[in-house]
């Protein structure tokens, strides 16, 4: 992966199939990509309503992002597809500290990172309460965050030939000192690094909802 912007050629076609495949079947409707920053870390923060979301994130970001994936994935040849596209294994039960590792070494090294702060899918548009991960990742990678706020990608049928059936969000790009400042407000004075990673987190989920449609929030 190239971390300054540059997208190889198969990740290229593989993100302009999956937008184009998006636009004509469920309308897909792209808001706000120019806050997308074309190089440096960032950190990019997101509702998760199904599977479809990190490749429907992926193929509208004008860059090449990592993105977490179930280890179980990395097997085969679906295993060698999600490598080729930057997927990070990461095993979903208990604290995986290799992949907090590695997530804040590829954001150091200037790549972009898409994580779900929810952890698992929420049908339920108001979502579900954060985890602490995501903030643990942008505290050590001192990471600036980019909210983003996905609808419609959890029913495809019901998207089908809709036009903004599936739309994607993105917000503005949130400072790290700025997201850091709030969190502390939020967790209150003597808060720990637990408490100050989940208030981060808390935080980056709250711009993520403040980007949803008034009937979703």
């Amino acid at each position: 992966m190239n971390a300054r912007g540059r997208m190889r050629l198969g990740y290229w076609f593989s993100s302009t199939l999956v937008r184009t495949v998006c636009r004509l079947l469920f309308g897909l409707r792209v808001r706000g990509v120019e806050n997308v920053p074309r190089d440096g870390k960032i950190l990019i923060v997101s509702n998760h309503l199904s599977n479809f979301d990190p490749p429907i994130i992926g193929s509208v970001v004008p860059r090449e992002i990592c993105f977490a994936a179930k280890i179980e994935l990395f097997r085969g040849l679906v295993g060698a597809w999600v490598r080729y596209h930057n997927a990070l294994p990461v095993r979903r039960s208990g604290s995986d500290k290799d992949a907090i590792k590695r997530f804040v070494g590829v954001l150091n090294e200037g790549s972009a990172l898409l994580m779900f702060p929810e952890g698992t899918r929420a049908r339920d548009p108001r979502g579900k309460d954060a985890k602490a991960g995501a903030g643990m990742v942008a505290s050590l990678a001192k990471a600036d965050v980019l909210p983003v706020h996905l609808t419609g990608t959890h029913d495809p049928r019901r998207a089908l030939f809709r036009r903004g059936g599936m739309r994607v969000t993105f917000g503005e790009r949130i400072p790290h000192e700025y997201l850091l400042a709030e969190a502390r407000a939020l967790a209150g004075d003597g808060a720990g690094k637990k408490e100050l990673y989940q208030a981060i987190s808390d935080v980056a989920m709250r711009y993520v909802r403040a980007l949803a449609p008034e009937r979703a929030r």
